[in-house]
Order: C-alpha cells, then structure tokens, then sequence
C-alpha cells in the first residue's frame, strides 16, 4: 500500500470505527466515496475523477476482520462495525414480516436453496429458471435489501463474476462469530437509534428495511 493510500484508508478506518455504519457512497451520510474524494459525491461514484480509488479503498474494508456489508441503509452497501454485528445478525435473521411479506416467489425460491445448501453460488444455481441473468440479480437484489442473505462478489475460475450467497449463520461460522443473545426488537432499537443521531448530525435521510413496514 502507498503512502497516500494507507493515509486514506487510515481516515477510513477511523470514522468506520467512530461511526460503526460507514455507506459506500451517500451525498450526506459518512461514506467511503465521501471520505476519499474529500468531497460528497452526487451520483455514481465510478464517475468522479476518484473512483479508481474509491473502489480499491471501498474493497479494502471490505476484507478488514471487523467489517461486514450489507444493503442496511437506505438499500446501499453498506460496512458494519463488529460492535453492531449482533444487532445485524438478529435483525438479519429473525424473519419478521417486513422480510418475508410480499416476497416474490422467484425470491422465495432463491432463499429456500440457500437455507438448504447454506452457501450457495449464483453461477451454480439450479433452481426455478429465472428469466434473464438480470432477473437473477434482481431477485438476489431483493434478498439483500431484506437482510435475508448475505452476499458477496467473487472471481470464478474462468475469471467472471459470481455471487457468493449464504445464511446469515453460515456467514457467522465461516467468521468464527459468536453473536449475542439480542431479541429482533432489541436489535433494531440500537440500529435504529445509531441512524437517527447519524441523519441528525449530518442532516441525512437513512432508512433502515424495517423503517417503511
């Protein structure tokens, strides 16, 4: 890592751990692309003259052992801080109606493979034909802005893009986390009062899935 790189992921990390949630990109909320740009970005961020970095800082945290991403916020990826990893967790899997009611049946299919297999990936699916490869993500798309799964990108062998996808639990033994015991209610009263003191010091408008039920 360079030296200008380590300075910014340094900052990075700084206001990832004051903050506990840190957005990849939002024009008022605490966001890598704001970090690194030292300006907020309106927009796609792959179009502003730092976006080559913004990326590379953006998959650095990724990887750090005390990040895990999420569609938490307003459906954006976004970076947890392990201190909030039981309030996710619970949240994640508590399967309340606000996930599940309406949930498209192409969407239930997709999240019953991955409660079966546990890890399931997107280039090895075998279940329902999905219309199209964007139908596909779309329905990935709905299972994460639900919290139902996690997910990740990855590089297959042949060099393309895949999607990781696994249970919640599946995700907590491959880390070797030992959440808390947090009732689903507890869990979103933290999150939710984390987001509220952030869109009031930033003059944001975050929203948490359940928010809108």
């Amino acid at each position: 890592m360079n030296q200008g790189r380590s300075k910014n992921f340094k900052q990075i990390l700084r206001e990832f751990e004051r903050h506990g949630l840190l957005l990849l990109s939002d024009s008022r909320l605490p966001s890598v692309s704001g970090l690194v740009a030292g300006e907020p970005v309106h927009g796609s961020w792959w179009g502003h003259p730092a976006g080559h970095m913004i990326f590379r800082m953006a998959g650095e945290l990724a990887d750090h052992a005390d990040s895990v991403t999420a569609k938490l916020v307003s459906g954006k990826v976004t970076f947890v801080h392990r201190r909030l990893w039981s309030a996710l967790f619970s949240v994640a899997t508590s399967r309340q109606s606000w996930q599940m009611k309406t949930l498209p049946a192409a969407a239930k299919a997709l999240l019953a493979g991955v409660d079966h297999r546990e890890l399931l990936r997107s280039d090895h699916f075998e279940g329902p034909r999905l219309p199209s490869a964007k139908g596909f993500g779309k329905t990935v798309t709905e299972l994460e802005h639900r919290l139902l799964i996690h997910s990740d990108e990855i590089h297959t062998e042949t060099g393309a893009h895949a999607r990781l996808l696994e249970t919640w639990q599946h995700w907590a033994g491959r880390t070797d986390f030992k959440p808390k015991s947090l009732t689903p209610q507890q869990a979103k009263a933290q999150l939710m009062d984390l987001l509220l003191e952030l869109n009031r010091r930033c003059s944001g408008n975050g929203l948490l899935p359940w928010m809108g039920e």
